[in-house]
């Protein structure tokens, strides 16, 4: 009499079809020297586990000893050469101008333009910019620069790559992908207009832009003297003739204040200003579609919200004839906002 136990035959199948498994490789694309380079795909193979199993108990119901040949089935990739071949057109592209005098935001800017070069977002995923540029650490390429903390302006190790995800926002925009995830700064910055930035923050703000398209697409990242780029490439779809574009509309001001501390070194009724006070603001942003047939559509994309900036102001307290001189280093309140 001959038993045996499914539970170990399966068991047994399964451990050979994982030990034997090739898994599939897709195509891919990248630019190089301003050409496209695309890889082949590559098919892939795994044991045909349900015969295997099917197998295996003939074999022991023949009560004779064996030998079974696993059957392999080929594994097709999901995506080929030809669905990169036909993801070249150029969907959205931004440019911002770059502070060359900012000696470290320059270099935190070069880490991401590498990191985020040649990043192929697939159909239905999600490409999160946090992620791709990785922890901001010294070991990673960043170092200590300018940057927003808390809305209020400060140092820290990769300061200014906020540039990137911001000029990454806008062109993802004019492609016209979906944005998942997306938080304005605190303040305004000054190589944006308000509501077309995106601020991100190590473990609490992301990025996130998802590949809406059945063709994947391609980022390309270009830093070159005074100038970032971001261009989008992919299979274009939309009708010939459509035009979109985007407009930031004031929908708030928010009035900012002064703090006054008071110097006896001054006279009565004399003022002096540190820092000036900067108003806050809320902006909507509107992506405005031009269709062929010349009908304008407008959709709202975001609202941004920007913290006033309280200004710095001395006032007299002493009744002084002549020869005062103020014990307040203003260099000591003043700080530039929208230059981070």
């Amino acid at each position: 009499q001959i038993t045996y136990s499914l539970d170990k035959i399966e068991s047994i199948a399964t451990k050979i079809s994982i030990e034997n498994e090739t898994l599939p490789v897709d195509a891919s694309y990248k630019i190089t020297n301003n050409q496209f380079i695309i890889t082949n795909e590559k098919a892939g193979r795994k044991v045909d586990k349900e015969a295997l199993i099917r197998d295996i108990k003939d074999e022991i119901n023949k009560k004779t000893s064996g030998q079974i040949d696993a059957v392999f089935v080929e594994v097709t990739p999901k995506h080929k050469k030809e669905d990169f071949e036909k993801s070249t057109t150029l969907l959205g592209s931004f440019s911002t101008i770059v502070n060359l005098n900012k000696k470290e935001k320059l270099e935190n800017l070069k880490v991401a333009d590498r990191r985020i070069n040649n990043q192929t977002i697939l159909p239905e995923v999600v490409l999160s910019v946090c992620e791709v540029l990785g922890p901001r650490t010294l070991e990673n390429g960043y170092v200590e620069a300018g940057q927003i903390t808390f809305g209020m302006p400060d140092r820290g190790v990769g300061g200014g790559i906020c540039q990137a995800s911001s000029t990454l926002y806008m062109a993802a925009l004019y492609a016209e992908l979906d944005v998942i995830e997306r938080v304005n700064h605190s303040l305004m910055v000054s190589y944006m207009q308000p509501a077309f930035d995106a601020t991100i923050a190590q473990g609490s703000i992301d990025l996130k832009i998802k590949n809406n398209s059945p063709y994947p697409v391609l980022v390309q990242s270009i830093l070159e003297n005074y100038k970032y780029t971001i261009n989008i490439y992919g299979h274009e779809s939309r009708p010939q003739g459509r035009k979109v574009s985007f407009e930031p509309i004031l929908i708030e001001t928010i009035p900012a204040t002064f703090s006054v501390v008071s110097d006896p070194s001054l006279p009565a009724g004399h003022t002096q200003t540190l820092s000036p006070a900067i108003d806050g603001s809320k902006y909507e942003l509107y992506k405005i579609i031009t269709h062929p047939d010349k009908s304008i559509e407008r959709i709202k994309i975001n609202t941004s919200k920007y913290r006033p900036v309280e200004g710095k102001m001395i006032e007299g307290v002493e009744e002084v004839e002549e020869n005062y001189q103020s014990s307040y280093c203003p260099d000591s309140f003043y700080f530039v906002v929208c230059e981070l």
